[in-house]
């Protein structure tokens, strides 16, 4: 399942990167605010990996 995130962020603009780590950061932090759920952390957690691979290539390729 990493692999093909990584091949979606290779195919992404800096723009495209910058999009989806905030939107993926967003839910993030509303999986993380719904704490009566225990599986919900693994959400959160899965969200803010994923937005922090794009930030990473963000950061590499575009800066």
């Amino acid at each position: 399942m990493i692999a093909e995130d990584w091949q979606r962020i290779y195919r992404l603009s800096c723009q495209g990167l910058i999009q989806e780590a905030n939107q993926l950061t967003k839910n993030g932090d509303y999986w993380a605010t719904q704490v009566n759920i225990p599986h919900y952390a693994a959400r959160a957690s899965g969200n803010y990996a994923a937005s922090e691979r794009r930030y990473q290539e963000y950061n590499r390729r575009c800066r």
